[in-house]
């Protein structure tokens, strides 16, 4: 397990729609290589698809690739009555098996027991974001951790 706490500039509404869009990682994640949605179930479920790096270049053939099929999930947990700042939005991301994406022989494949984003919006307009992580670091690179 895997815990990070951050706060970072601007509201979780934001913050939520750069994160569920596959085409947006590029912005932001320097190991994503390529990807995208392979269904959307509904505004909440869709099973994605993330080609990453172990290194920062993609373009590094000796790293290997890792291809990544999650079900990506969206929820709202509702501020208690009476207190909290707002909603709380989680994101989770999940390994799965899917017919839309069998292994590829050019990848290795990469598995993820769940990565869970739990966003809150601050006092003074920020977002407050834990990021929670399980999976095996040993196994998936060699000891290096790449979380998404």
């Amino acid at each position: 397990w895997i815990r990070g706490d951050a706060v970072v500039e601007g509201g979780v509404e934001g913050l939520v729609e750069v994160l569920k869009d596959p085409l947006r990682r590029q912005d932001w994640d320097q190991t994503f290589v390529e990807g995208g949605m392979l269904q959307k179930y509904d505004d909440s479920h869709s099973i994605v698809r993330f080609v990453r790096c172990q290194k920062a270049s993609s373009n590094d053939q000796e790293s290997p690739h890792w291809d990544w099929a999650l079900l990506q999930s969206h929820h709202v947990v509702p501020a208690p009555e009476g207190g909290g700042r707002g909603d709380m939005q989680v994101l989770v991301w999940q390994s799965v098996q899917h017919r839309l994406l069998p292994q590829n022989p050019k990848f290795q494949r990469g598995h993820l027991g769940f990565e869970a984003y739990l966003m809150t919006p601050t006092d003074d307009g920020k977002t407050s974001v834990t990021v929670l992580l399980q999976m095996s670091v040993q196994e998936q690179y060699g000891g290096a951790l790449v979380p998404l």
